[in-house]
């Protein structure tokens, strides 16, 4: 199938659209395996609290603290200095729902990027 010169503009420019973001608060789940136990691992989104950060919180975190019985995993809105209260690991993030696990995640800003190559190799 040949696309013609049209159509790939077009596509080009609802991908470029699709990524422009709105001036909402970030949204990051909220809970802390001490009271939640889907909150460590496993985690659960379904059964987890979501929040919209405010003020100078501006990314999400999930981190763990180590005491001498338990590991406590907490997860919510902080700053990336927030790190600092957690004597084992933390992991920062900004954007929405982002602190649901420590995996790498698609990027989805590469699909412009993807999108230009392919319209480049058409014409």
């Amino acid at each position: 199938m040949v696309l013609n010169k049209t159509c790939l503009i077009l596509l080009v420019a609802v991908v470029f659209i699709s990524y422009i973001q709105t001036g909402s608060a970030l949204e990051c789940y909220t809970c802390s395996s001490l009271d939640n136990s889907t909150c460590g691992t496993p985690f659960n989104p379904a059964i987890v609290g979501v929040m919209k950060c405010m003020g100078n919180d501006n990314v999400c975190l999930k981190g763990s603290n180590h005491g001498t019985t338990v590991a406590v995993v907490t997860r919510g809105c902080g700053t990336k200095d927030s790190c600092h209260a957690y004597n084992k690991k933390c992991h920062t993030c900004n954007s929405d729902r982002c602190n649901s696990s420590n995996n790498a995640k698609f990027q989805f800003m590469l699909l412009p990027l993807v999108g230009i190559t392919i319209v480049k190799s058409y014409l």
